[in-house]
This record gives structure tokens, C-alpha cells and sequence, in this order.
């Protein structure tokens, strides 16, 4: 259950117990959000539209999109079918880093 913050763009995440979802587990998530660009942020927006049919109207509150941000943030590749399988404790820290770094980038 251990976590560290590398930096205020870096967050690594230890699940309580190994996450398993379809053949892969996964022991952490290294989620470096420095590395993301407007394209990304974009790319979520447009397979929230795609996917979920709907309009996201304010990122730090959205769950979906705090997720798929964190996926695309993971070293390990992790999924989003995966991330949502995790239990919730973990699936709550893990959105939580996301809307601390989102609240901390807008001025």
C-alpha cells in the first residue's frame, strides 16, 4: 500500500494486492503526467465523445477522463477496462494524484 511522488509530474502507485485483468497483473502504476501533451488531452476528450457519447465539461471532475488520463500517463501501459477493474481504494488514490496534478496545472 506504499506510494511515492517523484515530482509534482510523477506519481507511482502500489496496489494494496497484485491487480490482475486478463492474463495481465500488474504489482504498480508509474504514471508520469509531464509527458502528456495537448494531443493526449485531446485524444481523451474526442474517445469520451466516441466511446461514452457525451461531452466532458470539466475534466478535474470527471472520473472517466481522470482515468483514461492516468492510463495514458502509465509507463506499464495499463488499460482503461483494467484500471476501472481495480479495487476502489486504489482506483480512488490513483484518480485523486490525477485531479491534484490537473488542479495544479490550470492558473
Amino acid at each position: 500500500m506504499s506510494e511515492a511522488m517523484n515530482t509534482s509530474s510523477a506519481y507511482i502507485h502500489v496496489f494494496q494486492k497484485p491487480l490482475e485483468y486478463e492474463g495481465n497483473t500488474y504489482n504498480k502504476v508509474t504514471m508520469d503526467f509531464g509527458k502528456l501533451t495537448g494531443k493526449d488531452y485531446m485524444a481523451i476528450d474526442r474517445e469520451i465523445r466516441e466511446i461514452e457519447g457525451r461531452v466532458v465539461s470539466a475534466a478535474v471532475f470527471d472520473t472517466s477522463f481522470m482515468m483514461r488520463l492516468a492510463c495514458r500517463a502509465s509507463s506499464e501501459k495499463i488499460s482503461f477496462e483494467a484500471i476501472q477493474s481495480a479495487p476502489l481504494a486504489d482506483f480512488n488514490r490513483i484518480r485523486d494524484k490525477v485531479r491534484s496534478f490537473l488542479l495544479s496545472t490550470e492558473t
